[in-house]
């Protein structure tokens, strides 16, 4: 080779090394100016928020919110971002966070609390619920707990009392506070991961002397627990608050705040605390009766349950809820209105659905499955889970046309027919009035009315669901 194209041959090296230096000098260039996408954007560019649940009584192995203030909250912060929510479920606090810390989720759904210091680097949002806290105890009769409180003497009440709590809980903390001021009480700490209604079956067992839970709890297991009864109120509340990944980015969490503020400032929180007040599940005596039929009746009920609600499609428990609220598990119950049956359907509706006796169990309970089903098919696409559940129950108990009407003026008033919690929220604002021609019916039926069943049913439903199969499932299969 000549020195010629020797030289040619280096120039034209030099200059492909040159030509890739300043692609990449200005790829890197690019890259620096052209910022990161940040945690909200990801969240609409990926069309979901993914929110880590801790998995306890009642929940199931779906991607569906559970059915509480905290899931409701939740959705609709989803709503907000005009994004779906993928939920993701954890077996136990430290699961929940650790979950957290590597990126998995966006938030995190747990019973902790923002001012927990074991969790520093953790970021909390507002609080968006505070829920008191409880001492329960096993009803005993001749119980001298009731004179020592009388007289405001919770020193002896609790001086060497063993007080049952899940770990790593504001409950726990709250104890271990307690036992720094009377140092003879015994804490019995339960792993986080195992059932809420551990603690109460170790004061029901007398294992333990009392359970400190919060008041949320306690009021959805009451029906399941009769033998428990809330000894103390305390002051302390557990203060709820989601969890975000820890990071330098906070565009989410800003979000996330301000939507907070925006819901309280509008009043929703308030609306929404009173729905999901821990009192209207207390009532003893109604637990107590659904407690006796829940062991009585429902076993000999349960098989048709099950069996007509797998074949609609439908989940039996929501199925099995309806027919309490109505009948109380009666197949012979009568109403004033003239609906009869343990699904208390009307007579032409029953006649349209191939009824020829409303009080025989296996008919109404076919009927009220394939019922259930058209009204829940009768909704618009758009109306998602657990949405489309409510509104189909509003629709059982007022009818179709009802219901039609409801989310008519939803919309009217610049709402969301399709969530059931903007339909709710329109429904509580008409309170007792009266209907005109724009309003959602016709006669002078409060409108709280159908709120009330549908809270009432979503109550039953939630029991069911936290109720342990044996307990309601004994002879099924000798029936």
């Amino acid at each position: 080779m000549s020195r010629c194209d020797t030289l040619c041959l280096a120039h034209f090296r030099a200059s492909i090394v040159f030509r890739l230096c300043a692609a990449l000098f200005m790829f890197l260039f690019v890259v620096g100016i052209s910022p990161l996408p940040t945690t909200l954007e990801l969240i609409k560019t990926r069309g979901y928020l993914t929110v880590v649940a801790l998995a306890q009584d009642g929940q199931v192995s779906d991607r569906t919110l559970p059915q509480s203030f905290s899931g409701e909250i939740t959705h609709l912060l989803s709503e907000n971002l005009g994004v779906a929510t993928h939920v993701i479920w954890a077996t136990s606090q430290d699961d929940a966070f650790a979950r957290l810390r590597r990126h998995e989720a966006d938030i995190a759904l747990t019973s902790m609390i923002s001012q927990d210091p074991g969790l520093m680097n953790i970021r909390y949002s507002k609080t968006y619920q505070d829920v008191s806290l409880q001492l329960i105890q096993k009803i005993q009769p001749h119980h001298d707990a009731d004179l020592e409180l009388a007289n405001g003497d919770y020193a002896s009440l609790l001086r060497h009392a063993k007080i049952a709590v899940y770990a790593q809980s504001n409950e726990a903390q709250l104890a271990k506070q307690l036992q720094e001021q009377l140092p003879g009480i015994q804490l019995q700490i339960i792993p986080d991961n195992r059932r809420f209604s551990t603690l109460l079956d170790l004061v029901s067992g007398q294992q333990a002397d009392f359970a400190l839970v919060n008041a949320s709890a306690f009021a959805e297991h009451r029906a399941l627990h009769t033998d428990l009864r809330v000894v103390m109120n305390l002051s302390h509340a557990a203060r709820l608050a989601w969890a975000f990944a820890p990071g330098s980015d906070t565009s989410f969490y800003n979000r996330a705040q301000l939507f907070l503020q925006q819901r309280n400032d509008d009043g929703t929180l308030k609306r929404m605390a009173a729905f999901y007040k821990p009192e209207q599940h207390s009532d003893r005596r109604e637990a107590h009766g659904f407690n006796y039929d829940l062991r009585s009746r429902l076993p000999v009920y349960a098989g048709l349950f099950q069996s007509y609600a797998k074949k609609y499609h439908l989940d039996w428990h929501v199925i099995a809820a309806i027919a309490y609220q109505e009948s109380h598990w009666h197949p012979d119950a009568v109403s004033p209105a003239g609906a009869s049956g343990m699904m208390m359907l009307m007579a032409p509706t029953a006649a349209s659905l191939g009824v020829h006796n409303r009080q025989n169990a296996n008919e109404s309970i076919r009927a009220g499955c394939n019922y259930f089903r058209m009204l829940v098919d009768s909704l618009p696409d758009d109306v998602k889970e657990p949405d489309r559940t409510w509104m189909a129950l509003a629709a059982y108990n007022k009818g179709p046309g009802y219901l039609q009407k409801a989310r008519q003026l939803t919309q009217k008033q610049h709402r969301n027919p399709d969530l059931w919690s903007d339909v709710r929220e329109v429904m509580a604002g008409l309170g007792h009035h009266h209907a005109t021609d724009d309003d959602t019916e016709t006669d002078a039926t409060p409108h709280s009315q159908v709120l009330a069943y549908v809270s009432q049913v979503k109550r039953y439903y939630d029991t069911l669901l936290l109720a342990h199969p044996n307990e309601f499932q004994r002879n099924v299969a000798e029936r």
